[in-house]
């Protein structure tokens, strides 16, 4: 997969329709062939949809903002060195995963992903076939956002977990809610996976959300 640079925009289930019909390269795209009237073919890039985003193919050019590339990219970084002694452990980035499962046709290709038991971690590969080759999966990070909030420091709350009040981001340019806008608090949204569910009731997941805390320069 590869990724162009563009401006920040989360992209949800919100935003679908009007990046939809605002920019149909929103979410990037991909180059195939296609037949003209007289028969000939040539070579165009089809833009990408929201479903693309969830099973990536080779080759496809995903939108993506600078800040996402940063994070990815010091992740990355990050995860390499803490890994880069031990050589059955392979830290990826932007690779597919290939669930070898009968009937399961899609494969995600997230951000990160590290996996532990690998042969021949630094071979050129398309994909982690996970099942058909040794390897178990033991982190997957996919980037969604960041947003700035003041912090305080309290025992009241386990260590190493971060509680962030729910906001709805009623500061952004363009919201006519006077009162919301006087009381706005960041979007949890920004920092949440729409993809990532409750497995017992279906419901969007807004805990356990693993997050980064840094001071604003």
């Amino acid at each position: 997969m590869n990724r162009s640079v563009a401006q920040p925009q989360k992209l949800d289930e919100n935003t679908v329709d009007e990046l939809d019909s605002s920019d149909a390269h929103a979410y990037g795209w991909r180059y195939a062939y296609e037949s003209a009237p007289d028969g000939s073919e040539k070579l165009v890039q089809s833009p990408l949809t929201y479903a693309d985003l969830l099973d990536p193919q080779e080759g496809d050019f995903i939108a993506e903002s600078t800040v996402h590339q940063q994070l990815i990219h010091d992740l990355l970084e990050i995860l390499t060195r803490r890994y880069r002694d031990e050589p059955t452990t392979a830290v990826w980035s932007d690779l597919k995963i290939a669930y070898m499962i009968p009937g399961l046709t899609t494969g995600p290709g997230p951000d990160l992903f590290v996996v532990e038991g690998v042969e021949d971690r630094d071979r050129q590969r398309r994909s982690f076939r996970f099942g058909e080759e040794p390897g178990e999966i033991r982190l997957v990070i996919e980037v969604v956002g960041r947003v700035e909030a003041p912090v305080e420091l309290t025992d009241a709350i386990m260590p190493g977990v971060v509680s962030l009040p729910h906001g709805f981001g009623h500061h952004r340019p363009g919201i006519r809610l006077e009162t919301a806008a006087g009381r706005p608090g960041v979007s949890l949204n920004d920092l949440t996976d729409e993809q990532r569910v409750d497995a017992l009731c279906g419901n969007a997941a807004f805990s356990g959300v693993p997050v980064t805390v840094e001071a604003v320069d």
